[in-house]
């Protein structure tokens, strides 16, 4: 008797293009949610002057009023892509490591997002930890926004990013914000002038393996190397990149 044998080849689906960024105002946070993980959250930590209330749309036609700090939350009907967008009223965003009970917002809910992209005029701070664990998170883009500073540790431990544009109010870099962003190449800060590095592993790209290229604006590198802090730890914790001052 002959055995004739078949071979199936099971080929998977390939995963659907990402959409289009819509047109918003605020701040959009894409995340992916699964089945066994329907839930997202996401922690508004205070509105700007002047404004009395905000809304977060969660990018399935609901949305959730907020008038004070928050921890929000929102479950999905079905898995897929969905487009968080804050709107235009915040002044800060994240929460703060030592607030009780917030951890799940960096922790269960950060592995979700995609990217964190905003348009607000308005928000000015992104608390300290803010980001951290969001080792799915490929870009952000927070050109438009009047920021002075990044805090501690806002995108510590964010393993998959890999561009960042920030606006060249940006003048201070607290402790550690990009510590083990292990895939980000190359990060251009044209407003930089100060940091607080409090120790190696404090330093802002400690453990950023990958990154080769630091850029800074020529007007502030008199101000950069004259402080303590570039002094004491002059390769800013990413000693394969080169430090340029040509912004």
């Amino acid at each position: 008797m002959e055995y004739i044998s078949k071979f199936v080849t099971l080929i998977e689906s390939p995963e659907p293009p990402e959409p289009p960024i819509p047109e918003f105002d605020g701040t959009l946070i894409r995340v992916r949610v699964t089945a066994a993980s329907p839930t997202f959250g996401i922690a508004t930590a205070a509105l700007a002057s002047g404004h009395a209330a905000g809304t977060v749309g969660w990018g399935d036609g609901s949305s959730t009023p907020f008038t004070a700090i928050s921890g929000l939350t929102h479950t999905y009907a079905e898995p897929g892509v969905y487009d968080v967008i804050v709107s235009d009223d915040i002044r800060s965003l994240g929460c703060s490591s030592n607030e009780e009970g917030m951890e799940v917002f960096r922790d269960a809910y950060a592995p979700m997002i995609q990217r964190v992209i905003s348009r607000s005029t308005t928000l000015a701070e992104l608390a300290g930890y803010a980001f951290q664990n969001a080792v799915n998170l490929t870009e952000v883009d927070l050109t438009p926004c009047p920021f002075y500073e990044i805090n501690t540790c806002s995108f510590r431990s964010c393993s998959s990013l890999r561009n960042a544009r920030f606006v060249p109010t940006l003048e201070r870099l607290r402790l550690a914000p990009f510590a083990g962003c292990t895939a980000l190449e190359k990060v251009e800060f044209p407003g930089v002038r100060f940091f607080v590095i409090k120790g190696e592993t404090s330093c802002p790209f400690y453990e950023c393996t990958a990154l080769r290229e630091i850029h800074f604006s020529a007007a502030n590198e008199q101000a950069i190397k004259s402080g303590s802090a570039f002094t004491n730890y002059p390769d800013l914790g990413a000693p394969s990149a080169t430090i340029s001052f040509d912004l």
